[in-house]
């Protein structure tokens, strides 16, 4: 397999996305078949680390008390990433969709979108690999015979599961691209629905469709962002909400609970709605988060102008609605708004912003 890639691996405080934390982070870069770059680091996780975690993976609270933060370590990962952006990136893990839930989750608290295209090598072992007692990584790794010299470390275990794919590819019958899992981040129809009437409402301000992008978590949240989180939402069994900060609700009657600390905490509501027409309520403060957005944005490129070029070009694999994708999701919606989404009253400060597209 010549085709260039990154194993990735997590060490985590345990396995609950919501409330659990990265404590290492391990990438290699593969090309032409041999790892080319490593990327290793600690993070501290802000918290004490649990001694089952430590029992695993041997990472202790001294070893990560001056390491750096979530936010510095994933701005050093995330630029490491990107010295490689000139190629189509394909990731690589083993049962991947807990890493990249990790990494995803940590990127959404530090308000940054990204996607991840990976390969998954618990997935390809057991459908290549017969008669093997279970498919952990290290089960694979001993019947391949490879070596890991540290298991349970996050670069370590990176190496081997890039080698993993590195023996496997040649035996497949199939083109390794088949074994590539599409990330579950797309909204149902349902979902969109509600981007397209928020889309719609900030359009009729001022916004611009090319400055919006849409993503679903892990967690069933979706995002809509410009590089940095505009707003959030979610479909629960509870009822359809969006998290807005306390502060716009003064003037809104609509029913709101108290956040989670997963979801920012007390400064933060859940506001439910049943059709998101009735939004009109806070529709000031949803455009006034995306001016924000918007001129850190831009404050941002201007410092870094090859990370504009970067995201231009992610731009291309992030879901995005046109016009006309946006009015016919519109028409699904089980309310259809008689009158036209409304402009709001610009009060001083308020002002239309242009595209950085």
């Amino acid at each position: 397999m010549n085709k260039f890639f990154i194993a990735f691996d997590l060490e985590t405080t345990g396995l609950s996305l919501q409330s659990d934390r990265i404590i290492e982070i391990g990438a290699i870069a593969f090309e032409g078949g041999k790892p080319v770059e490593e990327f290793s680091m600690l993070v501290n996780p802000s918290r004490p680390i649990p001694a089952a975690a430590t029992a695993v993976n041997g990472i202790t609270n001294e070893m990560v008390a001056n390491a750096p933060d979530e936010k510095q370590a994933l701005e050093s990962l995330l630029e490491f990433f990107d010295r490689y952006s000139n190629h189509k990136l394909l990731f690589v893990g083993h049962n991947a969709n807990f890493d990249f839930s990790f990494l995803r989750n940590a990127l959404n608290r530090q308000g940054i979108t990204r996607s991840f295209t990976y390969f998954d090598t618990l997935y390809a072992s057991r459908s290549l690999i017969k008669g093997l007692p279970n498919y952990k990584q290290g089960t694979v790794a001993e019947h391949l015979a490879i070596e890991n010299e540290q298991a349970h470390r996050a670069s370590s275990d990176a190496l081997v599961c890039g080698k993993i794919l590195l023996q496997l590819a040649p035996h497949s019958k199939k083109d390794p691209d088949e074994f590539v899992l599409e990330p579950k981040n797309i909204p149902n129809p349902d979902e969109m629905a509600v981007c397209a009437y928020f889309q719609k409402m900030l359009l009729a301000n001022g916004a611009y469709s090319r400055d919006l992008t849409y993503y679903k978590n892990s967690n069933g949240y979706i995002t809509i962002s410009s590089l940095y989180e505009i707003a959030r939402f979610k479909f629960s069994r509870k009822g359809h909400y969006f998290i807005v900060e306390k502060s716009a609700l003064r003037n809104s009657d609509m029913p709101t609970e108290d956040c989670t600390a997963s979801e920012g905490g007390s400064a933060l509501s859940r506001v439910f709605f049943t059709h998101p027409e009735q939004l009109s309520s806070v529709q000031e403060y949803f455009y006034l988060k995306y001016r924000e957005v918007c001129i850190n944005r831009d404050t941002y490129f201007d410092s870094f102008p090859s990370e504009k070029d970067r995201y231009l070009n992610q731009l291309e694999d992030m879901l995005q609605l046109s016009i006309k994708d946006m009015n016919q999701l519109i028409n699904t919606l089980d309310l259809i708004p008689s009158e036209p989404v409304p402009s709001i009253k610009k009060k001083a400060g308020i002002e239309s912003v242009r595209s950085f597209v």
